[in-house]
């Protein structure tokens, strides 16, 4: 196995270019490699968090040497997850860029004015995205891992989406992918009684077992798509969730509308559109930036690598 670290970090030179530089540098460390007597030619990629964002530039440059890949808690998109509909989450990129080992410090605060005057979506941002001629260029095994509360959830989605429907059509259609509860948060592993770490591990090296062509897998019961069935930890919860389930692909959704209801009697979203006699049709609420609504959870990283958000006071 070869590693590599991201330029301007770690034991690599040069500065952290945002992943903006990986789609060359991956080509020029597997240009290399495929030249050494002891390789045969073929690469396989493995790439998880910051590193699997640099593994989804890979296949940019459509290198013949690449043969598989698996990715794990990354985006395609890194704009939606920085920017989630619109809004900066400042705390986790200063966090993120500040706990970086970088040979030159300073370059964190040009990485941090860039992300600040792109804060619009711009054409920056699409040195980082996948489009469709991306896609195309990927016709081998892929495999995906991902987690619902991970802050990286929307993004692998739509890297699995691509790579799954818009490849190579020798390909398409074949890729998996696998959901746990929560991604890069393993200190969630305890509010998921359903085997959701130890579970996750080994479907996961199942997978890529598979994927990377180790061994022969024989695999009746798993299938391309597998997750973990979320619920909430009391009875009624666990009656209707908390376990694995694997599919041969997601099912498909059944939308239902929900309606609010001022009635104040503990239930506030109704299945029923209201009367328009309703006494309670309407209600209005006080909205003070200043004394927020006490939130928890949400899509994030873990506190220690900045994604502790503090919530408004309970």
């Amino acid at each position: 196995a070869v590693g590599q670290d991201m330029r301007g970090t770690e034991k690599s030179e040069g500065n952290f270019s945002m992943w903006q530089s990986d789609q060359y540098d991956s080509r020029d460390l597997g240009d290399w490699i495929v030249k050494q007597k002891w390789s045969n030619g073929k690469i396989m990629t493995l790439g998880a968090s910051a590193d699997g964002i640099g593994s989804v530039q890979t296949p940019k440059t459509d290198p013949d040497w690449l043969r598989a890949q698996y990715i794990i808690w990354a985006s395609t998109r890194m704009y939606d997850t920085l920017f989630p509909f619109g809004t900066y989450k400042e705390k986790t990129t200063v966090d993120w860029l500040t706990d970086l080992s970088m040979p030159n410090p300073d370059v964190l605060y040009d990485n941090l004015d860039t992300v600040a005057e792109n804060e619009a979506h711009t054409d920056w941002w699409a040195g980082l995205e996948l489009n469709d001629a991306d896609y195309a260029k990927i016709n081998y095994p892929t495999a995906f891992w991902a987690g619902w509360y991970d802050i990286f959830q929307l993004g692998t989605f739509q890297a699995y989406e691509g790579y799954n429907t818009q490849s190579n059509p020798a390909v398409r259609g074949n890729s998996k992918i696998t959901v746990d509860a929560a991604g890069h948060c393993l200190e969630a592993g305890a509010f998921f009684t359903g085997n959701a770490v130890l579970g996750r591990t080994a479907v996961v090296l199942a997978q890529m077992f598979e994927v990377y062509g180790i061994r022969p897998v024989s695999r009746s019961q798993i299938k391309d798509v597998t997750f973990y069935v979320m619920s909430s930890n009391d009875t009624a919860g666990l009656a209707a969730g908390q376990y694995w389930t694997s599919l041969d692909d997601f099912p498909k959704a059944k939308m239902t509308d929900y309606y609010f209801n001022g009635a104040g009697s503990g239930t506030t979203l109704f299945t029923n559109p209201p009367s328009p006699e309703d006494p309670h049709l309407s209600t209005s609420y006080k909205v003070d930036p200043a004394d927020p609504v006490f939130t928890m959870g949400g899509n994030n990283l873990p506190d220690s690598i900045g994604g502790g958000i503090p919530p408004g006071p309970p």
